[in-house]
């Protein structure tokens, strides 16, 4: 028999609203509140569903402590399927989805699924690899996306991997890979740190390429001096909008800079000349 571990708040547990929301961790060896129906949808699937339950706000002031007993039952009940949620577009529900999902899935490799709305706050703590099913803004839409955790969770389950890939092709959010670098120093501090750098004329950086591997910082370089065929935006005043032109020196830039200086000015000469000609034809009697 298969066994599925479900993560909920203290809203959708039945504890209560708000005033519940300091709620402790709690395990219900049951199906508790939309796990009851999830449940009932999976009744062929020989499955034994449990429940953890959190307030929202024990969550976030006692992370650590509530990862620590998620692993207590991640060992004892050990469950072959882990579900989050579905969150919607709560905020503090969808980032607790999000982050248990996200460790299951890293500590334990087992399938994780998760239900955030498009705009959740969840969606930029989703892990990789934890399937994120695409729900409305609201719980009026419970009963569809219980319904497609049922049906993504038996996909999982008979390990039907093939149709599991055309399932998330339609019912799943995109989640985009993301880079996380450890900086020593908190951002205000870098940022006073890089302004006085720049104002030195000393070396600093302020970001990193792209198609490094994890973690590789990228080398420093004196404040005006540019790389080769480094890409600069400029707004074209004609068009209403930016353009971007690939410049192979800091010479380069200058020049270019001067003579879009230089064509905005003679624009707005012309521009100027042309209106006020208009208004003196009509003014002439």
């Amino acid at each position: 028999m298969t066994k599925i571990l479900h993560y909920l708040n203290q809203f959708f547990a039945g504890i209560g609203g708000e005033d519940k929301a300091g709620q402790e961790f709690l395990f219900v060896p049951k199906p508790v509140g939309p796990g009851v129906v999830l449940c009932d949808l999976l009744k062929n699937q020989e499955v034994e569903c449990a429940t953890v339950v959190c307030g929202d706000n024990y969550f976030h002031e006692n992370e650590e402590a509530v990862l620590a007993s998620l692993t207590e039952v991640m060992t004892g009940f050990a469950p072959d399927l882990f579900i989050a949620g579905p969150a919607f577009h709560a905020g503090r529900y969808g980032i607790a989805c999000a982050k248990t999902a996200s460790f299951v899935r890293e500590r334990w490799n087992i399938p994780a699924v998760t239900g955030l709305y498009e705009e959740n706050p969840g969606t930029r703590e989703i892990g990789r690899h934890v399937l994120v099913i695409q729900t409305g803004s609201s719980a009026a839409s419970m009963q569809a996306t219980i319904k497609r955790f049922a049906d993504l969770s038996a996909l999982l389950l008979k390990k039907d991997f093939e149709n599991v890939e055309r399932f998330k092709e339609e019912y799943c959010l995109r989640i985009p890979r993301r880079f996380t670098v450890q900086a020593a120093a908190p951002d205000s501090v870098r940022a006073v740190e890089m302004l006085l750098a720049k104002l030195r004329s000393f070396p600093c950086d302020t970001s990193y390429r792209y198609g490094r591997r994890f973690g590789a910082e990228r080398q420093s370089r004196p404040a005006g001096e540019l790389a080769r065929n480094e890409v600069l935006q400029v707004f074209d005043q004609r068009a209403r909008r930016f353009k971007t032109r690939r410049v192979r020196s800091h010479a380069h830039r200058l020049r270019y800079l001067h003579s879009q200086c230089r064509s905005r000015q003679t624009y707005s000469s012309r521009r100027h000349a042309e209106i006020g000609a208009g208004r003196e034809l009509r003014q002439a009697p």
